[in-house]
């Protein structure tokens, strides 16, 4: 994405691709411990993987595969690039990526997978 930059685009009020190199955590807070923050996401898929590995349904194992793929890709960009590369602007402020996406949604999924009643008939039966 840095490399292929375009110049900013608004595809309607609310939202637009900007392409930046976010040197923090969320928000740009943390900003410039993006090795320290790169090792965490590491250590931290790394693990969840590891505790995560065997699912105790499909929407649970989706939610870990989500998760530690989003940790992994950008913990990476951090090590490698000392920040991660964002490119959607939801807003006039929240910047995010692909990586992000996958881990709200794998955060949510995996809420809802352990939510008390969360599991469909067909997962109830194994």
């Amino acid at each position: 994405m840095l490399a292929g930059w375009v110049p900013p685009a608004r595809l309607d009020p609310g939202l637009a691709v900007v392409v930046s190199l976010n040197p923090g955590a969320a928000g740009g807070l943390l900003t410039g411990w993006g090795p320290l923050l790169g090792a965490a996401s590491l250590v931290g898929a790394g693990v969840l993987l590891v505790l995560g590995s065997s699912p105790t349904s499909p929407r649970h194992g989706l939610a870990v595969g989500l998760v530690a793929g989003g940790a992994l890709a950008n913990g990476l960009d951090r090590l490698r690039l000392g920040g991660v590369v964002d490119w959607l602007v939801l807003g006039d402020r929240l910047a995010l990526n692909l990586a992000d996406l996958a881990l709200v949604v794998g955060v949510l999924l995996g809420v809802a997978a352990g939510w008390p009643g969360g599991t469909t008939r067909r997962e109830r039966r194994g």
